[in-house]
């Protein structure tokens, strides 16, 4: 785990430790958890979102958004678009509420829809700080004895037979171990697989570095799946069917929709983005609340960890 993704935005450990629901607009500023974000949002940018199709669920935009249509089919409770930076293009919004910094394009409002300059509900880092350091922690965790990933009949399948205590089965690869996978000769690939083990509820497929992905339809939607690119700088995701957490990079889903929560420093998208929020589990967060001057060495203690599962995985692989 490189330690840019130990950015200051990810420090405040404190936020990622209490209520598990996302305040509702116009609501005081109310303590997010990774897990609440992830049930109650669809997409999170730390900087941009630039689409020229449809985004289902509620949004939190870092610095810009151009075009996009929000909550034209499948609406959540409440939707809300929280745009901290500025609008530009032709964005329409079919209902719920658009907060924003500034509109340098045009905004359609239908079906009752609002909009306000600023007046956040919550401020950006509230989110990116506990997703962030979810990410770091889902790192730190080696694949369990058991859990393979086989290739066969057009499908990358992976097997989970064994989780933790909360039901959750990790598997752990580098970028170029998940690329991989892909180019097995006389095992062309077209679809994505999961099985779930006695007492598997939740299935974390860690990715460390940028892989290389062909366009590949994930089989079905699966909502208690998550793939964490923990450290990649780029994904380009086809079809996806899954939550996932792509802190660094730059997301582009080019092929058909993406069904599932999805965050990423940025995200272009010419497909459309479904609200499918993630039903599975997450290891408890950090316990305690550290004070101001403890921050910095939670941080360190999750990027040492990460080094020794580096370390411990390398040892692994080259016997």
């Amino acid at each position: 785990m490189h330690l840019s993704v130990l950015r200051p935005a990810c420090l405040p450990i404190l936020l990622a430790l209490a209520i598990p629901i996302a305040a509702p607009a116009g609501a005081s500023a109310t303590t997010l958890t990774a897990a609440g974000i992830m049930s109650t949002f669809n997409v999170v940018t730390a900087t941009s979102l630039t689409t020229t199709s449809d985004v289902e669920g509620s949004a939190v935009i870092g610095t810009s958004l151009s075009g996009g249509t929000f909550f034209n089919n499948d609406v959540p409770a409440n939707p809300v678009v929280d745009l901290y930076g500025t609008q530009s293009g032709g964005t329409t919004l079919d209902t719920g509420a658009l907060y924003y910094q500034q509109i340098a394009g045009s905004v359609q409002l239908n079906g009752g829809a609002t909009k306000q300059q600023g007046n956040w509900p919550n401020a950006l880092t509230d989110f990116l700080n506990p997703l962030n350091l979810l990410s770091q922690q889902l790192s730190t965790q080696l694949q369990q004895a058991g859990n393979t990933i086989t290739v066969a009949n057009n499908n990358i399948t992976f097997n989970a037979t064994s989780a933790t205590s909360n039901g959750i089965a990790y598997f752990d690869l580098t970028a170029a171990q998940f690329t991989a996978y892909f180019n097995e000769q006389n095992n062309p690939v077209s679809n994505y697989k999961y099985t779930f083990g006695s007492g598997v509820t939740s299935i974390v497929v860690n990715v460390d570095g940028t892989p290389t992905l062909p366009q590949i339809n994930q089989n079905t939607i699966e909502q208690n799946v998550l793939f964490n690119f923990y450290d990649a700088t780029s994904v380009s995701l086809y079809s996806w069917e899954t939550a996932v957490l792509a802190p660094d990079a730059a997301a582009t889903l080019p092929g058909s929709p993406f069904d599932g929560f999805i965050y990423a420093q940025s995200i272009s998208t010419g497909a459309e983005i479904h609200n499918y929020a993630y039903t599975g589990n997450l290891p408890p967060p950090p316990s305690g609340v550290p004070e101001p001057a403890s921050l910095t060495l939670a941080a360190a203690g999750l990027a040492t960890l990460g080094v020794i599962r580096r370390t411990r995985r390398t040892a692994a692989t080259s016997r």
